[in-house]
């Protein structure tokens, strides 16, 4: 991969990343780049491999001078998101954080990362952003509950003695969610329902909600939520 060191805006402004920069994020097994201010825009002036892979690029792809929309993968839709948080970087003038939940990756699997994005300095002013993504293994569902309507997605809880709908049925069981509840979450019936908690009642040689609940806390079953609950959104934190 070429790694772009200089860029020239309105061909009066030539700005360049130092060597050691350059090191840093090309040995950093996080996604990291640099983007430039053109005009009301962001444009794309370095990545690292990490990155090129969390888009699904290739690595002949010239990603350099490229806005969010037009990268040739699933994320170009939500472009807008990517731009209105570096121009909040703009604005503020320091470093802002996001949870960023989109389909990453070679399958274009949607999934949670922590982009911060820091002001990138030339000469005193602010010409770009600086970002770093660093992706999120476990999310505190209270939090996310309350995303929407459920898209189908990877799922990323690891139980193999469980069927997948037994683990979704678990973790919304260890959330106090009924079953009820969880029918309509799930789009099955009532009945479904008992029967994958008898099902998982006898894997587990239990009887009671009760100790559903303390094993899934155990397991830290309750901290990994499925993916299918999460719909495509940035959280920006100021």
């Amino acid at each position: 991969m070429s790694i772009i060191e200089s860029y020239r805006r309105e061909e009066t402004m030539d700005v360049k990343i130092s060597p050691q920069l350059i090191a840093m994020f090309e040995n950093n097994s996080d996604p990291w780049g640099i983007k430039i201010f053109d005009g009301d825009q962001s444009i794309h002036f370095y990545s690292n491999p990490q990155n090129y892979r969390l888009f699904n690029l290739s690595t002949n792809f010239n990603l350099y001078g490229k806005n969010d929309s037009e990268i040739p993968h699933p994320t170009a839709e939500f472009s807008e998101n990517f731009q209105a948080h570096d121009f909040e970087t703009l604005k503020q003038k320091r470093n802002i954080i996001s949870i960023d939940i989109y389909p990453y990756g070679e399958d274009s699997l949607l999934q949670p990362y922590i982009c911060e994005k820091f002001p990138f300095i030339v000469d005193g002013e602010c010409v770009g952003v600086m970002f770093h993504s660093k992706k999120m293994e476990l999310l505190p569902f209270r939090k996310f509950k309350n995303f929407g309507k459920i898209h189908g997605t990877t799922d990323c809880l690891i139980e193999t003695k469980f069927t997948k709908k037994e683990l979704e049925i678990m973790f919304l069981v260890a959330h106090s969610f009924n079953p009820k509840e969880i029918s309509k979450m799930l789009c099955v019936s009532h009945h479904t329902v008992n029967n994958k908690l008898q099902s998982i009642y006898q894997k587990l040689g239990i009887s009671f909600r009760e100790q559903l609940i303390e094993y899934c806390i155990h397991k830290n079953i309750h901290n990994k939520i499925p993916m299918r609950f999460l719909r495509p959104r940035s959280y920006l934190f100021n």
